[in-house]
């Protein structure tokens, strides 16, 4: 429900984008077909937009005039489509395993293992070297407010990142500015460099990892320019965000000091 109000009303659509779509794979697909075939038929019915607004419900006024309602039906209809095409073919990749009858079970020691890393509190080490800030000083209101978990963020003295966790990136975007790892203990980072950075498409970025590698802490994954990125007018903000923020206790910065150094702990995660 959070993730659709922010993208239904205001039109920011990045808890979308990381809470949903880059843990439930499927639903992306879905995504496309329904925004293709809304925007065919908005184009072809010649729906007219009077100002420039991110789409929302709160755009919805600068669509007022003769074709208003056609832009109406074309946003039901991409929400139809989209939500029709996940209802029926399912939004989760289950792996199946065949197990032979006599095949001894060994679900017993797992659930045991599971449930003594759920027990267990989690250090997160710092990706980066440079300036610690926390999520709430940031000029970006997605981060700031916390609804895509709590955390806290770098501004970066040097342009690496590396692991923060032990565990395997489970996304990793093609504009390379966001990576998404899942700890072996279940823990699901996300570190974004920059704000508003997937403008640049992946320019001045340079990937050292790839989606589905297996880290551990202080394994390079990206590298990227930071003078130059900043040229472009980007702030160089890096939020450090635990996604899974809701299955912790408590989310405790573990670092007294304003500077960093890639590889110190940084946050301890409480269960």
């Amino acid at each position: 429900m959070s993730t659709f109000f922010t993208g239904i009303v205001a039109g920011v659509t990045e808890p979308i984008l990381y809470g949903i779509v880059t843990k439930y794979k499927r639903t992306f697909l879905p995504i496309i077909i329904g925004g293709a075939i809304s925007g065919g038929l908005i184009g072809a019915l010649q729906v007219k937009q009077y100002a420039f607004a991110f789409a929302g419900v709160l755009a919805f006024p600068t669509f007022f005039g003769t074709t208003f309602w056609w832009y109406v039906l074309g946003v039901l209809v991409s929400i139809m489509i989209s939500a029709l095409i996940v209802i029926f073919f399912g939004f989760e990749d289950k792996e199946k395993t065949k197990k032979t009858p006599n095949e001894p079970s060994n679900e017993g020691v797992k659930i045991k293992e599971y449930q003594e890393k759920k027990d267990a509190s989690e250090d997160v080490y710092s990706p980066l070297s440079g300036e610690v800030v926390k999520l709430e000083d940031m000029n970006d209101g997605v981060f700031s407010s916390k609804d895509m978990g709590d955390g806290i963020a770098i501004i970066p003295s040097e342009y690496k990142v590396y692991a923060p966790i032990q565990g395997r990136i489970t996304n990793f975007l093609s504009s390379k500015h966001a990576i998404g790892i899942t700890s072996d203990n279940g823990a699901e980072l996300l570190i974004h460099v920059g704000i508003d950075t997937v403008k640049l498409k992946g320019k001045y970025f340079t990937a050292k990892a790839k989606e589905g590698d297996y880290v551990e802490v202080g394994d390079l994954l990206l590298e990227f320019d930071g003078v130059k990125i900043k040229e472009e007018g980007f702030e160089l903000f890096t939020p450090l965000i635990v996604t899974n923020t809701s299955n912790y206790s408590a989310i405790q910065i573990s670092v007294d000091k304003k500077t960093i150094t890639n590889g110190e702990r940084l946050l301890t995660l409480l269960p």
